[in-house]
C-alpha cells in the first residue's frame, strides 16, 4: 500500500473548479430538468472513467417525474457474501427549485467524484465493497404535492433487501453535503 500512496494525489485546483462549474446551475426536476439530466450523464461518465461498475436506481413517483440514484461500485474480495462490510460514500446532486447548485450540493458531488477517481484508479484491491452513490430527490421532496421519497431512503431500502439476501453488513457511510461556500462578497 505504501507504494500506491505517493501516486494518489488530488487533481489540481483548476480541474476541481472545472468540475464544480458543471454543478453550478439549478438541477431540479421541475425548474431545470435539462441541467439535472446533464449532471446525471456527467456523473455516470466520471464513475465509469474511475473504473466503477455503474448502474441507476429509478425512483418512480408520478408519471411525469422520475428520480434517479446513480451508483458506482468497486467490488472487493467479499462482495456478495456474508463477510462483506460495505462502505458507502454519497452526495445528492439535485438542488432546490430556486438555488444554484455550487454550495448545495455541487461541492459534495465534486468531492464524491474526486474520491471515486482516486480510489477507483489507485490499483488497490479491496476486501469489501465500496459504493459511491449520487442521490436524487434530497431537496424539495417534503414540499411536493405528490409523495416523493428521498433518493437516499430509496437506496437504503434497496440495499437492505440486498443485505438480507447476502448476509453482508454496512461498515459505514460518509455523506458529503455542502463542503464549500460560494461567497461573492468582494475582498473575502
Amino acid at each position: 500500500m505504501s507504494d500506491v500512496i505517493p501516486e494518489i494525489q488530488s487533481d489540481p485546483p483548476l480541474s476541481l473548479r472545472t468540475t464544480l462549474r458543471k454543478f453550478s446551475k439549478t438541477r431540479h426536476h421541475v425548474t431545470n430538468p435539462r441541467s439535472k439530466e446533464k449532471a446525471r450523464k456527467y456523473i455516470k461518465k466520471m464513475f465509469t472513467k474511475s473504473g466503477l461498475h455503474v448502474w441507476s436506481e429509478y425512483i418512480d413517483t408520478i408519471p411525469s417525474i422520475r428520480g434517479e440514484n446513480i451508483v458506482g461500485m468497486l467490488e472487493g474480495k467479499y462482495t456478495g457474501t456474508a463477510d462483506d462490510r460495505i462502505v458507502i460514500v454519497g452526495a445528492h446532486y439535485d438542488t432546490t427549485s430556486r438555488t444554484r447548485g455550487v454550495d448545495d450540493n455541487g461541492s459534495g458531488v465534486t468531492a464524491l467524484l474526486q474520491v471515486a477517481k482516486q480510489i477507483g484508479n489507485s490499483g488497490c484491491s479491496f476486501k469489501n465493497t465500496i459504493l459511491f452513490v449520487a442521490f436524487d430527490f434530497e431537496e424539495d421532496t417534503a414540499e411536493s404535492e405528490y409523495p416523493i421519497p428521498f433518493g437516499s431512503e430509496y437506496f437504503v431500502r434497496n440495499l437492505t433487501q440486498h443485505l438480507n439476501r447476502t448476509g453482508g453488513t454496512i461498515k459505514g457511510a460518509l455523506v458529503l453535503e455542502m463542503l464549500a461556500n460560494h461567497n461573492t462578497t468582494r475582498g473575502r
